[in-house]
């Protein structure tokens, strides 16, 4: 037996807004200050994204660490940025521009 195509598409469509429904009940459970600092830290990281190392480093200064990372057999630059005492920033770059912005939480314990 088989379905039409516009009961397969009906019925994909239902799982895609049941799927986003329930994506607004988990945020809904997140406290208002934490979505805003992640829409913020969002909008920043990729803000980051095709930069050259020079307009890093003028906007961020000297990295914490510069290292490589290996893309088709191939070293590519990689900075990282300690943001306070519990986040790191790393910026993987690919042909002299960045192409992904990764911001690392490391929550300490508190005695």
């Amino acid at each position: 037996m088989t379905l039409p195509w516009t009961s397969a598409i009906g019925l994909v469509l239902i799982a895609l807004a049941g799927a986003s429904i329930a994506e607004g009940q988990q945020t809904e459970k997140v406290p208002k200050d934490i979505q805003h600092a992640e829409k913020t830290l969002t909008k920043w990281l990729n803000g980051l994204k095709g930069k050259t190392p020079e307009e890093i480093r003028k906007a961020l200064g000297d990295p914490s660490k510069e290292t490589t990372w290996l893309f088709k057999a191939e070293k590519q630059m990689l900075l990282k940025y300690k943001i306070g005492d519990s986040a790191e920033l790393s910026l993987s770059f690919y042909e002299g521009r960045v192409i992904v912005a990764d911001l690392h939480l490391m929550p300490r314990s508190t005695p």
